[in-house]
């Protein structure tokens, strides 16, 4: 389905070490982001800066959703303020297809994970936003420009 000269899949693939600007990071769950992923063609006329059409590969919403979760306790400050937003992004883009997410989590997504992952996505809501706290107070200004009601 995907050939390793794919610079995105194979980057994604391939253990990172320091090569130039990159270094070295554990990308924690990312087996999850690379099930069952979107085909998507941008080029200029979508409002990418490519001058010929490319497809790339994005993950799909229930496993996007599912890794932000697990991750979420593991990131500083910042990136789980990021990590929030990125999560508000998707459950506005797909709202109209919650149901659709829900039955690929459980299809695609719940059976390669250990049961303790699974409860922990499972209460992600409640554990990790029962409330306007500082993460979501620092998410709000990142991309919206303007100060959050908190």
């Amino acid at each position: 389905m995907h050939e390793e000269s794919n610079s995105v899949w194979y980057f994604l693939r391939t253990p990172l070490s320091r090569k130039g600007p990159v270094a070295e990071t554990e990308l924690r769950h990312i087996d999850l982001l690379l099930k069952n992923p979107r085909a998507v063609e941008i080029d200029a006329t979508n409002g990418h800066p490519t001058a010929e059409t490319r497809r790339v590969q994005l993950p799909n919403p229930a496993s996007f959703l599912a890794q932000k979760a697990l991750i979420h306790h593991k990131r500083d400050r910042i990136d789980r303020a990021k990590d929030v937003l990125y999560i508000h992004d998707i459950i506005e883009a797909f709202g109209g297809a919650l149901t659709a997410i829900r039955k690929q989590w459980v299809t695609d997504v719940k059976s390669g994970l250990h049961t303790n992952g699974i409860r922990k996505i499972e209460k992600a809501a409640d554990v990790l936003f029962p409330e306007v706290d500082d993460t979501i107070c620092e998410a709000a200004p990142h991309r919206r420009k303007q100060e959050p009601d908190c």
